[in-house]
């Protein structure tokens, strides 16, 4: 009977001790720098993918042109905008910018580049850059580049390049 009681109470005392150590700081407080599940998932490398990277660098965030649902064209997962509250337009499909041959152009705007999904017949996986510079706003249209490049580029940046109003 004394070692059960001997294993409980030493039980307890692992379990106060574990937690009186325990950084409280980090522990549901507002303040934490681990508060924002964006900066969670960013800096834990847990989601790598353009819609905690765009929440991440703007407060408000609209991409057109990202109809998944067609030939040629890229997946942009619904539910990560909705977490990251990001207005989306998927009635239209990317704007197929390849005859602009704007990859050299877009290079130095370029934050992220990435593997995505892409429904291209015979190919699975496509690339997709974002662009943007320090005055974008957060407004963003989806465009093809080159057959297996993609971009999420900055409405501001497409106007600079002549290729968007």
């Amino acid at each position: 009977m004394f070692r059960v009681w001997f294993a409980i109470i030493s039980l307890l005392v692992s379990a106060a001790l574990g937690f009186a150590l325990y950084p409280k700081e980090d522990i549901f407080v507002s303040d934490s720098p681990h508060f924002s599940t964006g900066e969670l998932a960013l800096e834990e490398h847990w989601i790598k993918g353009a819609a905690p990277i765009l929440a991440d660098n703007f407060d408000e965030i609209s991409i057109t042109n990202l109809n998944k649902d067609v030939e040629d064209s890229f997946v942009f997962d619904i539910a990560l905008s909705e977490i990251y509250q990001i207005d989306t337009d998927y009635t239209e499909p990317p704007v197929d910018l390849r005859e602009a041959q704007l990859e050299e152009q877009l290079a130095s705007f370029v934050f992220e580049r990435s593997e995505i999904f892409c429904n291209h017949v015979g190919q699975k996986y496509c690339e997709l850059v974002l662009a943007w510079d320090e005055s974008s706003e957060g407004d963003f249209t989806a465009i093809r580049i080159t057959d297996d490049l993609y971009g999420i580029v900055a409405n501001n940046v497409l106007s600079s390049l002549g290729v968007m109003p």
